[in-house]
Protein backbone atom coordinates (compact mmCIF):
# COMPACT_ATOMS: atom_id res chain seq x y z
CA UNK A 1 0.00 0.00 0.00
CA UNK A 2 0.78 3.57 -0.74
CA UNK A 3 0.51 6.60 1.56
CA UNK A 4 0.91 9.70 -0.32
CA UNK A 5 3.07 13.13 1.29
CA UNK A 6 -0.33 14.45 3.14
CA UNK A 7 -1.00 10.92 4.95
CA UNK A 8 2.35 10.63 5.85
CA UNK A 9 3.36 13.77 7.20
CA UNK A 10 -0.48 14.18 9.32
CA UNK A 11 0.89 10.53 10.84
CA UNK A 12 4.44 11.76 11.83
CA UNK A 13 2.44 15.42 12.75
CA UNK A 14 -0.29 13.42 15.19
CA UNK A 15 2.10 10.97 16.23
CA UNK A 16 0.80 11.95 20.08
CA UNK A 17 -2.47 11.42 18.90
CA UNK A 18 -3.58 7.44 17.99
CA UNK A 19 -6.66 8.41 17.49
CA UNK A 20 -6.25 10.73 14.22
CA UNK A 21 -3.67 8.33 13.29
CA UNK A 22 -6.34 5.34 12.81
CA UNK A 23 -7.88 7.11 9.92
CA UNK A 24 -4.79 6.18 8.15
CA UNK A 25 -4.67 2.55 9.11
CA UNK A 26 -7.08 1.34 5.67
CA UNK A 27 -4.13 2.85 4.04
CA UNK A 28 -1.50 0.91 4.69
CA UNK A 29 -2.79 -3.01 6.06
CA UNK A 30 -5.32 -4.76 3.97
CA UNK A 31 -8.70 -5.63 5.29
CA UNK A 32 -8.57 -3.68 8.31
CA UNK A 33 -10.58 -0.11 8.90
CA UNK A 34 -9.01 0.48 12.03
CA UNK A 35 -8.36 -0.59 15.79
CA UNK A 36 -10.71 -0.49 18.58
CA UNK A 37 -9.63 1.83 21.34
CA UNK A 38 -9.92 1.06 25.41
CA UNK A 39 -9.03 4.25 27.27
CA UNK A 40 -10.66 2.61 30.60
CA UNK A 41 -7.97 2.12 33.68
CA UNK A 42 -4.70 3.44 31.21
CA UNK A 43 -1.76 3.77 33.62
CA UNK A 44 -0.52 7.29 33.67
CA UNK A 45 1.80 7.10 30.70
CA UNK A 46 -0.12 5.18 28.49
CA UNK A 47 -1.99 7.63 25.65
CA UNK A 48 -4.15 4.19 24.59
CA UNK A 49 -4.87 0.74 24.68
CA UNK A 50 -5.91 -0.93 21.08
CA UNK A 51 -8.00 -4.66 21.67
CA UNK A 52 -9.23 -5.37 18.71
CA UNK A 53 -8.95 -4.79 15.19
CA UNK A 54 -11.89 -3.74 12.97
CA UNK A 55 -12.64 -4.87 8.93
CA UNK A 56 -13.91 -2.38 6.45
CA UNK A 57 -17.04 -4.45 7.05
CA UNK A 58 -17.54 -3.86 10.73
CA UNK A 59 -16.19 -7.31 11.63
CA UNK A 60 -14.46 -6.86 15.18
CA UNK A 61 -11.70 -9.24 15.82
CA UNK A 62 -9.89 -9.03 19.16
CA UNK A 63 -6.25 -9.07 19.95
CA UNK A 64 -4.99 -12.01 21.89
CA UNK A 65 -3.21 -9.55 23.69
CA UNK A 66 -3.91 -5.79 23.88
CA UNK A 67 -1.36 -2.95 21.98
CA UNK A 68 -0.66 0.15 24.68
CA UNK A 69 0.53 2.96 23.09
CA UNK A 70 3.02 4.50 25.58
CA UNK A 71 3.52 8.33 25.45
CA UNK A 72 6.62 8.37 24.18
CA UNK A 73 6.41 5.62 21.64
CA UNK A 74 7.01 6.29 17.96
CA UNK A 75 4.03 6.09 15.30
CA UNK A 76 6.19 3.52 13.82
CA UNK A 77 6.69 1.23 16.35
CA UNK A 78 2.42 0.91 17.30
CA UNK A 79 2.04 0.77 13.79
CA UNK A 80 4.42 -2.00 13.80
CA UNK A 81 2.96 -3.93 16.80
CA UNK A 82 -1.01 -3.50 14.94
CA UNK A 83 0.48 -5.74 12.24
CA UNK A 84 2.28 -7.65 14.07
CA UNK A 85 -0.82 -8.68 16.52
CA UNK A 86 -2.83 -8.97 13.70
CA UNK A 87 -0.52 -11.59 11.84
CA UNK A 88 -0.81 -13.96 15.32
CA UNK A 89 -4.06 -13.25 16.37
CA UNK A 90 -5.32 -14.29 13.14
CA UNK A 91 -2.75 -17.27 12.82
CA UNK A 92 -3.88 -18.45 16.29
CA UNK A 93 -7.28 -18.21 15.53
CA UNK A 94 -7.10 -19.98 12.78
CA UNK A 95 -5.13 -23.05 14.22
CA UNK A 96 -7.99 -23.07 16.50
CA UNK A 97 -10.57 -23.23 13.93
CA UNK A 98 -9.03 -25.73 11.95
CA UNK A 99 -8.85 -27.96 15.37
CA UNK A 100 -12.23 -27.32 16.33
CA UNK A 101 -13.94 -27.97 12.64
CA UNK A 102 -15.92 -31.15 12.67
CA UNK A 103 -17.91 -30.43 9.54
CA UNK A 104 -15.75 -32.74 7.51
CA UNK A 105 -16.33 -35.63 10.28
CA UNK A 106 -20.32 -34.50 11.00
CA UNK A 107 -22.38 -34.47 8.00
CA UNK A 108 -24.20 -31.44 7.97
CA UNK A 109 -27.60 -32.86 6.07
CA UNK A 110 -29.07 -33.43 9.24
CA UNK A 111 -30.57 -30.78 11.35
CA UNK A 112 -27.51 -31.53 14.41
CA UNK A 113 -25.26 -31.39 12.20
CA UNK A 114 -25.94 -27.90 11.01
CA UNK A 115 -26.56 -27.07 13.96
CA UNK A 116 -23.09 -27.18 15.60
CA UNK A 117 -21.59 -26.04 12.05
CA UNK A 118 -23.66 -22.75 12.64
CA UNK A 119 -22.52 -22.57 15.91
CA UNK A 120 -18.65 -23.23 15.02
CA UNK A 121 -18.41 -20.81 12.75
CA UNK A 122 -20.21 -18.16 14.52
CA UNK A 123 -17.13 -18.35 17.28
CA UNK A 124 -14.82 -17.11 14.12
CA UNK A 125 -13.71 -13.95 11.89
CA UNK A 126 -15.98 -15.19 8.69
CA UNK A 127 -12.14 -14.92 6.60
CA UNK A 128 -10.87 -17.27 9.41
CA UNK A 129 -14.30 -19.96 9.36
CA UNK A 130 -13.96 -20.05 5.54
CA UNK A 131 -10.12 -20.84 5.63
CA UNK A 132 -10.62 -23.46 7.89
CA UNK A 133 -12.75 -25.11 6.23
CA UNK A 134 -11.30 -25.67 3.42
CA UNK A 135 -7.99 -26.54 5.00
CA UNK A 136 -10.25 -29.36 6.46
CA UNK A 137 -11.83 -30.34 3.35
CA UNK A 138 -8.29 -30.60 1.34
CA UNK A 139 -7.03 -32.88 4.24
CA UNK A 140 -10.09 -34.79 3.66
CA UNK A 141 -9.73 -35.02 -0.23
CA UNK A 142 -6.19 -35.79 1.11
CA UNK A 143 -6.73 -38.22 3.50
CA UNK A 144 -9.19 -40.25 1.38
CA UNK A 145 -6.81 -39.86 -1.94
CA UNK A 146 -4.08 -42.22 0.19
CA UNK A 147 -5.84 -44.58 2.18
CA UNK A 148 -6.48 -48.05 0.40
CA UNK A 149 -10.27 -48.59 -0.78
CA UNK A 150 -13.03 -47.16 -2.60
CA UNK A 151 -11.61 -43.46 -2.97
CA UNK A 152 -15.09 -43.13 -5.20
CA UNK A 153 -17.19 -43.72 -2.50
CA UNK A 154 -15.68 -42.55 0.15
CA UNK A 155 -15.26 -38.41 -1.83
CA UNK A 156 -18.23 -38.50 -1.77
CA UNK A 157 -18.58 -38.34 1.82
CA UNK A 158 -16.26 -35.66 1.93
Amino acid sequence: YFLGDDDLLEIIGNSQEPGKVLGHVAKMFAGIASARSDNTNLPEDTLTRFDAMVSKDGEVVPFHLPIEVKKNMAVKVWLKQIEERMQSTLALLLEQAVSEDKSSEVSTASDEGKKAFVEWAKKFPAQVMILATLINWSMSVDKVLKADGDTVKELETV
